[in-house]
């Protein structure tokens, strides 16, 4: 079921430790969630849909497999990712 997700989309070491370790890009909730971000028919090793949001807070509307522990958010189209506007960290 899709849901919608909000949050800063970043780039982050994806598969530390193993021979599938890259930079990927995620997207990093307020409530600390952190998600790989896969755009379907995407290269996942070159994120081509989201590399231009990198460092933008968006809204994802997407389907997480909670039995998948890979965490992999993943969107039918790139037209399902809302731009809100540029990152404002919180200040604590």
């Amino acid at each position: 079921m899709k849901e919608i997700f909000n949050g800063e989309v970043a780039r982050d070491v994806i598969n530390r430790g193993t021979k599938s370790e890259h930079e990927g890009i995620v997207l990093k909730t307020a409530a600390g969630q952190v998600f790989r971000l896969y755009v379907e028919g995407d290269n996942p090793f070159e994120y081509q849909s989201v590399k231009p949001l990198v460092g933008l807070d968006v809204s994802v509307e997407g389907t997480v497999d909670p039995a998948d522990k890979r965490g992999i958010l993943r969107v039918k189209q790139a037209s399902d990712i809302t731009v809100i506007g540029p990152h404002m960290p919180s200040i604590t």
